[in-house]
């Protein structure tokens, strides 16, 4: 998972942040650097990404929830690798990927907008466990 796509799931602030204010660093050159990286990277993030049920619905953050392995993968990899004809590895989705079951041309999150897909989430999320 790109560390990017956690901290927002986390909704938390960068870990030398932290560090920086927990010890009273000074932020150096190379620390605005990092931090401006991380941003920019951040701006590149799938805005259909903050439309996933991880994002949109925080109760899987509370304690023993049982489905958040399943959320959160969700949210950081749309289980697109089970829906896309293509069977290459690709981090992200390309005008060449097709839906194994609409056939239609599809985004990296099209799990729950195909209207052919019977895969819940669940069964989605234990079969990357196999």
């Amino acid at each position: 998972m790109k560390s990017r796509l956690a901290y927002k799931l986390a909704d938390t602030e960068f870990f030398v942040d932290k560090l920086c204010s927990r010890f009273s660093l000074p932020r150096t050159q190379n620390y605005n650097k990092f931090i401006d990286n991380q941003l920019f990277k951040i701006s590149e993030i799938d805005p259909e990404f903050y439309g996933a049920p991880a994002m949109v619905n925080p109760s899987w953050k509370s304690v023993c929830y049982d489905m958040r392995h399943a959320l959160t993968r969700h949210a950081c990899h749309d289980f697109h690798f089970l829906l896309c004809k293509t069977k290459n590895y690709h981090s992200s989705a390309s005008g060449e990927c097709v839906c194994k079951f609409c056939d239609k041309n599809i985004g990296f999150y099209h799990f729950f907008s195909c209207d052919k897909n019977e895969m819940s989430l669940a069964q989605a999320a234990n079969s990357v466990i196999k």
